[in-house]
């Protein structure tokens, strides 16, 4: 995979190589730009925040190859995903449980709840029923202690006098009363004309009242007005509405009660047994409804059965609607639910097995976390609590004679800690998210050996359970040395996986260069030796890279090689006659016979070594000054350049980050076991080189 990379941040142009299923380590200093290369690739679609700084250039990323989703290990993952209050990661059931294997196992699950949809009931009279049953409910409802309420709809079914039973009095308007397409209406209006009574004349036809109009009157507000018109209307409409439903004889007693004078006790008698046997099947049919339209959780597939067998309606308990149309539904609807519960042993079998596959990714990752935390010295635990797929929590333990529950994570864990245990969480979460590339921001840089080796190996271990980047693609942007040494030249903590790259920004142009372990990697010792040795190098740095040998093995013979050390350190501070330290500030010559003995032991490695001709023919300003602007390579230049602050005792004029990097260079307490090829790779900072260059021309001048 070719990822090109232009103007963004500090970088004009950048080109690197992705090996696909790999560990792809980029080692460069600090200031390459790797942190740039992390967010472009990760930003790919959105870098507008990385456009260089007073430029008008558009940022731009290539990428040779689809990528989806790319997930990358730095502050933000860590202020953004984990330590989040009491809580270690967020959605810890996603990152800890739904893997593959989980998602094959609740499919098993899935594909029989699936026979139990929305259409396993679907019936069109169940839905009319349910729409019908919830209208009358409105209209004739049952109180607690289920009586029927008085309310104004029922009231008009048990007034004497209705649109069926007109008063004596008020037979002349019989035919208005019982029209049912028009009574409503004429009603209303009918009460809207007693406001003009006051002129004692009909306001129609304009004739004085009869003496029995008042009587009428009184007996027309009683019993007639629009709403209890309506309500009878309305109630007569629906249960009329299910007559297709109801056992006929039953549906007669409802209707007779609205159109013949009935007691009413008896009225209450039938419409309290119909509403209780409506209240009962818009309990199962709801229930049905909800069943069918209801996404069945996990830990409720435990109780199915008694959720399945509580569908059934008992068609003893019917007598309103004891009607063949709604029995062949009960009957469909029964069948169905013995379908059902042949289907409920499977299920809760393949549950039970889905639930210990839970368990145990949920024990196996404690398990692995908490033997990484102990591992790398940290007295915290890990803990995964999960009630159900939708609720869980990650919390961390302080360890003691009781552990501690630790309520605000970030501020209890150091730095160290809360980035060790990080990366251990990143990569569980960078799995979870079937990430097509993972990069880590120098994710190590910071830790003692241990540590880092602690973390490399548990983040690239070749693991049958397949927790572990080991396989997958990833980028590791570094300017640690260690990581080379234990993937390319220790093969740990597996082989064949890495591969090292040198990543250098020279004039913001950024190229990479392939680091391999027989060519490029060698153990200082040899380094120095082979440098030291070679007649092609300028005396000075012959004699930096056999001091620095030296440096290596004097405690083999430790006396003599002590004195060569002391020779060489002497040229290198441009010394008359070498002397060697006896105490702290206190140096002391070489005799005669060290003298002799001493150089001749460095012929061993430079042939023509003579301690007064090399330091009046080579550690003097004209000479260092001809040989670096000869010179090609900058960690060469860099030895000169500290040679001629020695000779010109000039230190005190230069800053003391020039200063540290340069002396760094000369002692072995920062060199690693093994280095790339000091000559071969460019190592030395532009910033630096720039500051040197600067320094030197001024002195040629």
């Amino acid at each position: 995979m070719e990822i090109n990379i232009k103007n963004c941040n500090n970088i004009k142009e950048a080109s690197i190589s992705v090996e696909k299923n790999s560990l792809n380590i980029k080692y460069g200093m600090n200031g390459t730009g790797k942190s740039t290369i992390a967010k472009a690739i990760e930003s790919r679609e959105n870098l507008a925040e990385l456009k260089t700084f007073g430029s008008e250039l558009k940022p731009e990323i290539t990428i040779s190859e689809s990528i989806s989703k790319v997930e990358v290990f730095n502050n933000d993952f860590i202020n953004r995903i984990i330590f989040n209050g009491s809580q270690v990661i967020e959605n810890g059931f996603e990152v800890f449980v739904k893997t593959d294997e989980y998602d094959k196992k609740r499919k098993e699950i899935t594909d029989i709840l699936s026979k139990l949809n929305r259409e396993t009931f679907k019936d069109e009279i169940i839905n009319n029923l349910r729409t019908s049953f919830s209208n009358i409910s409105a209209k004739i409802q049952l109180n607690a202690d289920q009586s029927i309420k008085r309310n104004p709809a029922y009231k008009s079914v048990l007034k004497k006098e209705n649109m069926f039973e007109v008063p004596e009095k008020l037979e002349k308007y019989s035919d208005f009363i019982k029209d049912i397409n028009k009574n409503i209406n004429w009603v209303d209006w009918k009460n809207k004309g007693f406001e003009f009574d006051e002129k004692n004349k009909c306001p129609f036809c304009a004739e004085e009242f009869s003496q029995s109009y008042t009587e009428e009157k009184e007996s027309f507000l009683e019993n007639y007005t629009k709403a209890s018109m309506k309500n009878l209307s309305d109630i007569l409409d629906l249960i009329e509405g299910i007559k297709n439903y109801l056992d006929l004889d039953q549906y007669n007693k409802l209707i007779s009660c609205i159109k013949e004078n009935k007691n009413e006790d008896d009225i209450d008698f039938i419409y309290q047994k119909f509403m209780l046997e409506i209240s009962y099947l818009s309990d199962k049919f709801n229930k049905i409804y909800e069943f069918d339209s209801y996404n069945i959780k996990n830990s409720e597939i435990g109780n199915l059965m008694d959720r399945v067998k509580d569908l059934i309606i008992n068609k003893n308990e019917l007598e309103y609607f004891k009607n063949e149309n709604v029995l062949s539904v009960i009957d469909n609807i029964t069948n169905k639910i013995n379908e059902i519960i042949d289907k409920i042993t499977e299920l809760q079998a393949k549950t039970a097995t889905l639930n210990t596959f839970i368990k145990k990714s949920i024990d196996d990752s404690k398990e692995d976390i908490n033997k990484f935390l102990e591992t790398a010295g940290f007295n915290y635990k890990f803990d995964f609590n999960m009630s159900s797929e939708e609720s869980s929590k990650t919390i961390l333990l302080y360890k003691g004679n009781e552990d501690i529950n630790v309520d605000d994570i970030e501020k209890h864990l150091s730095w160290g800690e809360k980035n060790a245990f990080a990366l251990v969480l990143f990569m569980y979460y960078a799995i979870s998210k079937k990430a097509d590339l993972i990069i880590l921001d120098d994710p190590i840089s910071s830790f003692d050996s241990n540590k880092k080796y602690a973390i490399i190996n548990r983040l690239f271990e070749n693991r049958n359970d397949k927790k572990s980047f080991f396989g997958k693609t990833v980028i590791m942007l570094t300017h640690d040395f260690e990581p080379i040494i234990d993937f390319i030249i220790n093969n740990k903590p597996n082989s064949g996986h890495a591969i090292a790259k040198y990543i250098k920004n020279s004039s913001n142009i950024v190229s990479e260069q392939e680091i391999t372990k027989d060519n490029d990697i060698i153990s200082i010792i040899k380094l120095s030796y082979m440098y030291a040795t070679d007649s092609s190098i300028n005396m000075i740095s012959r004699i930096n890279f056999l001091r620095k040998y030296i440096e290596h093995t004097r405690v083999d013979d430790s006396e003599q090689k002590q004195l060569i050390y002391d020779m060489l350190s002497s040229l290198v501070h441009a010394k008359v006659y070498p002397d060697k330290q006896i105490n702290r500030d206190e140096y002391i010559d070489f005799s005669e016979d060290e003298f002799e003995t001493t150089q001749n032991q460095i012929k061993k490695y430079i042939d023509e070594f003579n301690y007064t001709e090399i330091l009046n023919n080579y550690y003097n300003k004209e000479y260092i000054l001809k040989a670096f602007f000869k010179e090609k390579n900058n960690y060469i230049k860099s030895q000169l350049f500290r040679i001629y602050l020695e000779v010109s005792e000039e230190r005190h004029s230069l800053d003391n980050n020039l200063l540290k990097f340069i002396d760094e260079i000369y002692h072995i307490e920062n060199d690693y076991v093994f280095t790339i090829d000091l000559i071969k790779f460019d190592t030395i900072p532009d910033y630096i080189m720039d500051k040197i260059n600067e320094y030197m021309i001024e002195k040629a001048q």
